[in-house]
């Protein structure tokens, strides 16, 4: 199930290209089915600038942060074209590929990829940049990933000890459930429904019938050895439920061994020779979805409903290989079938830190935070969706067009399920030389001008008497300050950088400052006057007090911005606000 999953994520992320183009959704799933005018973005495995420059596809418009996708056995389509974030997959080695998006490449769908705690933990350690790791050879080659579609095995102590240690988040629901269980053929149920029940398989009586019906079985030991992604490490109740439900099925060929590949061999060739077979298999997967609807679809074989002491019973992990058959069957509750287990995706946490902090620790503006951990947050599919994507691969053929053909019909369930709101985003430049901008620089430099007209008009006239009762000394504090904002104005307009920054702060706050302080000790110092006259009593102002007051809110200000900047200066560059058209 993994490859729709990565290639789905893949396709809302958007990734990779390469050389001449056969595959008709280099430039994108949605571009080539004209659902959208924009090509996708592109990712680390492009070609760059060549990538560009043949259109292949086009650079992110925000600088987001790229996801690796680790596949548990398929996956690739959400980030690249919808929310315009850079993506790629984790194959584990250069020479595989599931890219939905190379030009020539097949899909490698039987790649097993199994290093996903070494991924997570190499992102980890170059704080979630995975372009860091060395992945040019096969000697050599480093695993790093963020995101895993889909684990069977998030209980494993390997993966909580990643929780425990801050390398992954909790598992995340991944929307479906998934069973392993012995399935028959439809047309060997229609033959004899009893083979559909431990019922009908068990004792004696049944011995021979089996034995007519099915040829050969394949042995714990051989599915262990050669078909189990993670070599003796799941648990298997068919030992013990062989034993103990006295059903007669051999399992002594120790030299049969069955890959994953023999094993689809297998039911093909019971499909085209209509011979009986029974296996333990799992569901859901993309063999079951290839023969759903037809006559060679796989039907469940029920058991005794599972239950807490049947699956206390269990044979450990340890003991499924074991020469010891007593140790293979487990306890004699070990009689049930498999009870359906909850399927759930991984995230790396330098997701989220890098959805707010860049790799350098420099905090994102939240207009161009990433929507990569929300998305992921809510990847989710049921057990239907992915068999619709099983059949349309069986019809089309090829991995690439079931996900294209599913995604395109099913565009109104990815925005609504996949899509963070006000996302996509992409920035809208405001242009420096707008007529806003010359109005605003005319009247900033207006406002100047009149501050200094104001200051040599007060000044020549200076000696009389409106001038002196309005004490000439702090005439001049106010033109001062009303000075530094007209200055700090101006720079406010102008292309920022550090410097600038800091001192447009310092212009505009001491400006102030110079202001309203003295014209605000001025008022109180006549309002203290008018009540002490009404009270018919002498008062005397002194001067130097005004002013100490001045001085000392002034002292005030200037301390607590040089410890502002010492904490953090100001730093210039662009200004980032969100905008949303309509």
């Amino acid at each position: 199930m993994g490859v729709f999953h990565a290639l789905l994520i893949g396709w809302v992320f958007n990734s990779v290209a390469a050389t001449t183009a056969t595959n008709p959704y280099q430039q994108g799933c949605l571009y080539s089915k004209n659902l959208t005018r924009q090509i996708r973005v592109c990712g680390s495995e492009d070609p760059l600038p060549e990538a560009v420059e043949k259109g292949w596809c086009r650079m992110a418009p925000i600088d987001y942060p790229e996801i690796r996708i680790i596949p548990g056995d398929w996956e690739s389509i959400a980030l690249q074209e919808m929310l315009f974030v850079p993506a790629s997959v984790e194959m584990g080695s250069p020479d595989l590929s599931l890219n939905l998006y190379h030009p020539d490449k097949p899909v490698d769908y039987h790649a097993d990829y199994r290093g996903y705690t070494d991924a997570f933990a190499l992102a980890y350690e170059l704080d979630g940049d995975c372009s860091k790791a060395q992945q040019q050879q096969s000697i050599g080659y480093q695993q790093c990933g963020h995101f895993l579609t889909e684990s069977w095995l998030y209980t494993h102590p390997d993966v909580q000890n990643q929780i425990y240690e801050g390398i992954l988040e909790p598992p995340q629901s991944l929307g479906m459930l998934a069973q392993e269980s012995w399935f028959v053929p439809k047309f060997t149920a229609q033959r004899d429904p009893t083979l559909l029940s431990y019922l009908g398989l068990q004792g004696d009586d049944n011995r021979q019938k089996l034995a007519d019906s099915f040829k050969r079985p394949t042995t714990w030991h051989d599915y262990c050895e050669e078909v189990s992604r993670d070599n003796c490490t799941w648990r298997s109740p068919v030992p013990g439920q062989l034993h103990y439900l006295e059903i007669p099925l051999d399992n002594d060929m120790d030299h049969l061994e069955y890959s994953y590949s023999q094993q689809k061999e297998i039911w093909m060739a019971a499909n085209a020779t209509k011979s009986d077979v029974i296996m333990m298999f799992w569901k859901p997967e993309k063999r079951v979805g290839t023969f759903l609807g037809t006559d060679a679809e796989f039907v469940q074989v029920s058991f005794p409903p599972p239950t807490v002491e049947c699956l206390e019973g269990r044979p450990s992990s340890d003991h499924h290989c074991s020469a010891d058959y007593n140790l293979q069957i487990g306890t004699p509750e070990n009689i049930c079938g498999e009870p359906a287990k909850t399927l759930k995706s991984l995230m790396s946490t330098t997701v989220f830190r890098n959805v707010h902090d860049s790799y350098d620790g420099t905090p994102f503006p939240k207009a161009v935070q990433s929507p990569s951990h929300s998305a992921l947050q809510n990847f989710q599919f049921s057990e239907l969706q992915v068999e619709e994507v099983f059949q349309l691969w069986n019809r089309l053929g090829d991995p690439r067009d079931a996900v294209c053909e599913w995604v395109a019909d099913n565009m109104d369930f990815m925005h609504a399920r996949f899509i963070p709101r006000t996302y996509p985003r992409a920035p809208l430049w405001k242009s420096e030389h707008s007529l806003l901008m010359y109005a605003s620089t005319i009247i900033r430099g207006t406002v100047l001008g009149l501050v200094l007209v104001t200051t040599v008009l007060v000044q020549k006239y200076s000696g009389r008497d409106a001038m002196k009762w309005a004490q000439i000394e702090f005439l001049n504090l106010l033109l001062g300050g009303s000075f530094l904002i007209a200055l700090g104005a101006i720079l406010l307009g102008a292309p920022s950088t550090d410097a600038s920054c800091t001192v447009e702060i310092w212009l505009m706050n001491l400006g102030y400052t110079l202001e309203l302080c003295p014209l605000i000790v001025k008022v109180a110092a006549v309002n203290h006057v008018l009540n002490i006259g009404q009270q018919m009593r002498r008062i005397s102002i002194r001067r130097d007090v005004l002013y100490g007051v001045v001085i000392l809110v002034g002292s005030l200000v200037v301390i607590f911005f040089d410890l502002l900047d010492s904490a953090g200066p100001a730093k210039g560059g662009p200004r980032v606000q969100p905008f949303r058209r309509g």
